[in-house]
């Protein structure tokens, strides 16, 4: 499955229990979160290592140009 699509049915399945269940919902987030930031690290290691130019990155990141650097510097600060 391609990620984005995996990302797309991730969220449509957790929408769900927002309401019904927001501890089951707020555990979920949690895990996402330390996933994306686990992600994160690698990848912006290895963009720094490729020398990916950082107008690339703010796409990949869905991000403007000026926010892309400071964003791929927070994830290599939190490793």
């Amino acid at each position: 499955m391609h990620a984005i699509t995996l990302m797309e049915h991730v969220e449509n399945r957790l929408n769900d229990p927002v309401d019904r269940a927001p501890l089951v919902a707020l555990r979920a987030a949690g895990m996402l979160e330390r996933t994306g930031r686990k992600i994160g690290v690698g990848a912006a290691f290895s963009a720094e290592s490729d020398e990916v130019p950082d107008g690339e990155a703010a796409t990949a990141l869905g991000l403007p140009v000026a926010s892309a650097p400071s964003r791929l510097l927070g994830y290599r600060l939190t490793h």
